[in-house]
């Protein structure tokens, strides 16, 4: 990380995935503040599938974008450049796109 008194520009979420994959996702400081990390829904504890143990819930992102199996979160000092480029090739294809 930087040094002691840098602004923070994103938080990473860290997922640990079913075949023991490392996948990370970005969320800058402004949406960071209205996400969530989910340890249930409703009374019920999240089950593997739903992404237990913290599952990622980013309003106004898809859902594929809702980080499954969290199990870590980093504080950026610097914008993610990897996230920038996964949004844009996302929205290339009609599927990331909505159509």
């Amino acid at each position: 990380m930087g040094s002691k008194g840098e602004l923070l520009e994103a938080l990473k979420f860290v997922e640990r995935g079913q075949i023991h994959a490392v996948v990370d996702r970005s969320l800058p400081l402004a949406e960071a503040r209205d996400a969530l990390l989910a340890t249930h829904a409703g009374e019920e504890a999240l089950s593997h599938e739903h992404g237990a143990p913290a599952r990622l819930v980013a309003p106004g992102r898809r859902g594929f974008q809702w980080v499954k199996w969290v199990v870590r979160v980093e504080a950026l000092t610097e914008p993610d450049l990897g996230e920038i480029v996964a949004i844009h090739t996302s929205s290339l294809s009609p599927a990331g796109r909505g159509q």
